[in-house]
């Protein structure tokens, strides 16, 4: 898959022009290999290992009201499986959990398998799984342009008509109607303004979201619970 990746110093921009009032909006980084992976400190219980809390995930979670689990229960994410445009993870891992009126959100680091050469290891990045009865049709899309976190999409690809969306992003669906009401024009213009490498899927109550090159930092995770609403309004906008 061949895809322009967005260059434009993305430093002082905002998630989008609703929220220019938070100052606490996370600088995106350009380009699209993840910058890093959070360092897996380990527990031993009962010959188990099991990883150990980060301690800004459990700040966050606590002062959010948020559950967390640093190693976190993958039946919930497995049932979301296969996804459209990314790997399977081999684990998943720090998770962060909430349930709300209009239904709920998971978010967590999920690991991949690498191999570089003939040298194997892991990278690791954000995944948002999120619960919302609006989202009534199926599609996905990524601008990710590496194998890192990618994966044969089993859907077919399609344009949306947007020259400058399709510019960036390869989107899939089984037919055009479906790709035009999960894609919305509105849905369209926000990830573009994010300008970082994304994987996200809309289906049927519900939808995925992947932003591969978001660091493992508090203001990455801050950003990305606060993008899930935005994205879901974007998302059930006709």
């Amino acid at each position: 898959m061949s895809l322009h990746v967005l260059t434009r110093d993305p430093a002082t921009q905002d998630v989008s022009s609703e929220a220019r009032d938070d100052r606490s909006l996370v600088r995106l980084p350009s380009g699209v290999i993840p910058s890093g992976t959070v360092s897996r400190s380990e527990v031993c219980t009962d010959d188990v290992v099991l990883p150990a809390p980060i301690p800004f995930i459990a700040h966050y979670a606590a002062r959010k009201g948020f559950r967390y689990n640093p190693e976190g229960d993958e039946r919930w994410m497995r049932v979301w499986e296969p996804y459209a445009t990314l790997k399977t993870p081999l684990r998943y891992e720090h998770v962060v959990e909430s349930t709300g009126e209009g239904g709920s959100f998971t978010v967590a680091r999920f690991v991949v398998p690498t191999l570089w050469g003939s040298v194997e290891g892991e990278a690791s990045a954000w995944i948002a799984v999120v619960q919302d009865p609006r989202i009534d049709a199926r599609a996905a899309a990524t601008s990710d342009g590496t194998a890192l976190f990618g994966e044969v999409v089993p859907l077919t690809r399609r344009g949306t008509g947007d020259a400058r969306f399709d510019h960036f992003f390869a989107s899939f669906a089984d037919t055009d109607d479906a790709l035009a009401r999960a894609i919305t024009p509105s849905l369209r213009k926000l990830v573009l303004g994010w300008q970082t490498a994304l994987h996200f899927e809309l289906r049927p109550g519900g939808f995925i979201m992947a932003p591969v090159a978001l660091p493992p930092h508090p203001e990455s995770l801050s950003w990305l619970v606060r993008s899930l609403p935005l994205f879901g309004d974007k998302a059930s906008k006709r």
